[in-house]
């Protein structure tokens, strides 16, 4: 026997006729099956191993006849009866002098199981991953990894397995693109923080991690790819250090607020030490220390807002007394400033369980910043229109309006009136439309903003009715 004799013989070796009669049948494809060479000899090698081809053998025969040769797993069968996954390489073999085919196959089944274990792992990892091959592609991808990808998309692993990454994700920053190169070389490369604009425009961040995985021989395999978005917690981190800064200017304004009533109460007091226009400077100190105590029951709101413990009074009471009493004080200012201030409410009663001091506070506030910043000889309109179920007051007025990037922040805490509204001449400390969403969700009801910049805003509140008959309205005021 001739060493190419003596490897075919050691070899898992099959040689077969076109037809698929086993002609030669190695001691290694013997160890291997567990048929000897007598029970192999003369059979159909599909029959008697039950192959299973990953296409039609008829397709994979032609593909050997006219390249010279195939390669690509089977699953075979052992004499004893389990199943065996095998590396084939088949190749047009003529030394007889007729065409044959010889099959060379490697038992990858461990390495199978090995592989369909990790791609569980992989598939099931509680973080976003990929494993990519020396072609930088894919060989398996976590669910997590779909799901922060591919959000709104049907993409299952399946359907990139065996892709290459650039190909998935063909507009990668270079920087990435460079970072899994490094990694493929040999490179640890993470970052704690990274960001990519999206083709919607939406920032996208994340935090990352690339680095190397070796085969057995300590070669490197490919790379393995973590990567998680972070996009929920730095608008989060945003919004924190944004209310940080509103918090910072509300102190500030604070200060200024509880200055400037203190300056007229002083000097009122030295007046009033020599005697002099007594009524006058009383009447100064009284009005200034009514604001004072105006601004702490604000800063007590505050903190019982944000301590869920704004408390609500409430009983069986009729809204249009609320209404005219939280009007009353305002109609002179409307005056003072040449506003018309028109009310319309139902002429009949609309009882409502509420606390009444609570809800005069979202009526002062409303109708309140509405004469603050509608101009000279402007319009200011509330209307009440009640239904079976529920009560809608709109305050609308046609001042400058709210630019549209602010209106979602319009009621949170210490966003400042005056600043979301360009008017720096008016005080406001960002307590009141953060206060009127409070009490007005405490009641059940809603309250939205519809404004258009330079067509004035105007404020829905909606709250809800115990069941009585309402009669038309008419107008009033």
């Amino acid at each position: 026997m001739n060493p190419v004799d003596d490897v075919l013989d050691v070899a898992n070796v099959l040689i077969r006729d076109l037809n698929g009669r086993i002609r030669v049948w190695s001691a290694g494809a013997a160890q291997l099956y567990g048929f000897t060479k007598e029970e192999a000899i003369g059979q159909f090698a599909h029959i008697l191993l039950k192959t299973t081809f990953p296409r039609p053998a008829e397709e994979i025969k032609n593909i050997v006849l006219s390249d010279g040769r195939w390669t690509g797993e089977l699953v075979h069968t052992h004499k004893a009866g389990h199943r065996l996954t095998v590396a084939s390489l088949m190749a047009l073999y003529t030394k007889s002098g007729t065409p044959e085919i010889v099959e060379v196959n490697n038992d990858i089944t461990d390495y199978n199981r090995l592989r369909t274990t990790l791609n569980l792992l992989v598939e099931h990892a509680p973080v976003p991953i990929a494993l990519l091959d020396k072609e930088l592609c894919y060989l398996a991808v976590s669910r997590r990894w779909l799901n922060d990808f591919f959000p709104a998309q049907d993409v299952k692993a399946a359907d990139i397995i065996g892709k290459p990454h650039f190909e998935v994700f063909p507009g990668l920053p270079d920087r990435w693109r460079q970072a899994i190169y490094k990694a493929l070389a040999g490179e640890v490369l993470s970052s704690d923080e990274d960001h990519i604009e999206r083709a919607d425009g939406q920032v996208y961040w994340m935090r990352w991690e690339k680095r190397p995985w070796y085969c057995g021989t300590g070669e490197i395999g490919g790379v393995i790819m973590f990567s998680e978005e972070i996009t929920i917690r730095k608008r989060a981190e945003e919004q924190l250090r944004e209310q940080d800064r509103r918090k910072d200017e509300f102190i500030a304004m604070l200060s200024h607020e509880l200055r400037n009533p203190l300056a007229p109460i002083l000097t009122s007091l030295t007046v009033l030490r020599n005697g002099l226009d007594t009524q006058r400077h009383l009447d100064i100190i009284e009005r200034q220390a009514l604001h004072l105590t105006r601004l702490v029951d604000d800063l007590l709101d505050v903190a019982r807002i944000t301590t869920g413990q704004l408390e609500m009074r409430k009983k069986d009471i009729v809204l249009q007394h609320v209404i005219r009493n939280a009007l009353e004080t305002l109609y002179l200012a409307a005056e003072n400033k040449k506003l018309t201030l028109k009310v319309r409410i139902p002429a009949n009663p609309v009882l409502i369980h509420a606390d009444g001091t609570r809800l005069q506070q979202v009526f002062l506030n409303l109708v309140g910043n509405a004469l603050k910043y509608t101009l000279p000889g402007g319009l200011i309109a509330l209307t009440v229109v009640a239904a079976d179920q529920s009560v809608q007051i709109s305050v609308k007025d046609n001042g400058p309006g709210i630019p549209r990037e602010a209106q979602p922040h319009i009621f949170d805490l210490f966003v400042q009136a005056q600043k979301v509204l360009d008017h720096p001449k008016e005080n406001g400390m960002g307590i009141g439309l953060s206060l009127v969403r409070h009490i007005v969700v405490a009641h059940g009801g809603t309250i939205v903003v519809k404004s258009k910049p330079g067509e004035g805003s105007e404020f829905i509140v909606n709250l809800p009715l115990p069941p009585t008959h309402l009669l038309p309205t008419q107008e009033s005021g």
